[in-house]
C-alpha cells in the first residue's frame, strides 16, 4: 500500500522528476569518465622541447662556422634520442622553416586527446611554440588543433649555456657525442691577453676579461657607480674591450656566475663591482627590465630609471 500522500499525487507529474534524474545521472557518469579516463598526464613537452631548439641552435652555429651563414636544418626527425642529444618529441609535433632556412618554428600540440564536448572544457592540456629566439612559449588550451600564439607567455629560454653545452657534445657533421669535450685549458683569452688571475673555474686577463670555463662565456665589468637600464645598455653597446661584440646578459646567465659567500658580493671577486643588482637585457615591458640580485640570489623586474646598487655587465660568447 502507497502512504496516503503518495495516493493522492498526480503519477503524471512524477514523470518529469523521474526523467530530470535519469538526465542528472548520465551527465554525472559521463562526468566521471571524461575526468579519470581523458584526463591528461603530466607533460614534459617544456624541457623536450627546449633541447629540440638548443640543438637546432646549435646545429646553425656549426654551419655559420662552416659557410658563415647561418641556417637552420630541414628535418622531418624529431626523436633526438636517436642521436644521443636528448628525447623524443611526439609525433604531433611540427616544424616549419621559411624558404631561405634562416627562420624556423616548432609547434608541438597536445600529446593527449581530449573528451568530446562540452567535457573537453573540464581539463587542458598545454601547447607550445617557439623558433630562432630560442624561446619557448605556451598556453593551455581546449582542442587538439589550436596553435599556440606567437605572443604566448615564455614559459622558458634557451640561453647560451644550453647551446655551448650542446656543442661540446656534437661532432662536425652535427651527431652527439657519448661524451662532451673536454675544455682546452689555456693561458690566454681569446683577445689574446695573458692570463693574470684564476679562481678555478673563471680567468681573468690583463684587458679585464673574466672567462668562464664552465660557460664559455666572457664577462666584463661595467663602471662601479649607481647605473640606469639605459646608461647600462649604452656602455654595452659602445664596449669594444678585447675587440668588442658584447651584449647585455640574459638573467640566466647572470644567475651562472652567482655564488653564495664567494667574494664581497657572491661572485668571484676577479668582477670587480661593489653593486648588488646587475641588469640584463631582457625587458618587462616599456618602463621596467628584469635584473638579477647578488644579494638575494634571484631575479627581480625593477623600472629602468633605478640606478642605486644597479651596474652593467657585459657578456660575449668566447672567441675562438
Amino acid at each position: 500500500m502507497l502512504p496516503a500522500h503518495l495516493q493522492k499525487a498526480n503519477p503524471w507529474r512524477l514523470i518529469p522528476a523521474g526523467l530530470s534524474l535519469v538526465v542528472l545521472s548520465l551527465f554525472l557518469g559521463s562526468l566521471m569518465i571524461a575526468f579519470f579516463h581523458y584526463f591528461p598526464r603530466v607533460s614534459s613537452g617544456t624541457e623536450r622541447l627546449k633541447k629540440f631548439v638548443t640543438y637546432q641552435l646549435a646545429l646553425a652555429r656549426l654551419e655559420q662556422a662552416r659557410t658563415g651563414q647561418v641556417r637552420f636544418r630541414r628535418t622531418d626527425k624529431l626523436d633526438l634520442g636517436e642521436m644521443g642529444c636528448g628525447d623524443s618529441l611526439h609525433p604531433g609535433t611540427r616544424v616549419e622553416h621559411d624558404p631561405g632556412e634562416t627562420h624556423f618554428t616548432v609547434l608541438m600540440f597536445p600529446k593527449e586527446r581530449f573528451p568530446f564536448f562540452p567535457y573537453n572544457y573540464l581539463t587542458s592540456q598545454p601547447t607550445y611554440r617557439s623558433d630562432e629566439t630560442g624561446k619557448i612559449r605556451m598556453v593551455h588550451v581546449h582542442h587538439q588543433d589550436v596553435v599556440c600564439p606567437p605572443d604566448a607567455p615564455v614559459v622558458m629560454l634557451v640561453t647560451e649555456l644550453d647551446i655551448q653545452e650542446m656543442l661540446k657534445r656534437l661532432d662536425e657533421h652535427g651527431n652527439c657525442q657519448s661524451a662532451p669535450r673536454p675544455d682546452t685549458p689555456s693561458s690566454l683569452s681569446s683577445s689574446g691577453e695573458k692570463e693574470i688571475a684564476n679562481d678555478g673555474t673563471l680567468i681573468a686577463d690583463a684587458s679585464g676579461v673574466v672567462f668562464d670555463k664552465k660557460t664559455g662565456l666572457e664577462w666584463f665589468a661595467g663602471p662601479d657607480r649607481g647605473t640606469t637600464w639605459n646608461d647600462a645598455k649604452a656602455w654595452v653597446e659602445s664596449l669594444n674591450v678585447a675587440g668588442g661584440g658584447w651584449r647585455m646578459p640574459t638573467r640566466e646567465e647572470l644567475k651562472t656566475l652567482y655564488q653564495k659567500g664567494a667574494g664581497t658580493r657572491n661572485m668571484t671577486s676577479l668582477l670587480k663591482t661593489t653593486g648588488w643588482w646587475v641588469w640584463s637585457g631582457e625587458t618587462r615591458d616599456s618602463s621596467s627590465t628584469w635584473t638579477f640580485s647578488f644579494y638575494l640570489g634571484y631575479e627581480f623586474w625593477f623600472y629602468r630609471s633605478s640606478s642605486d646598487y644597479f651596474r652593467g655587465f657585459a657578456v660575449r660568447s668566447r672567441r675562438q
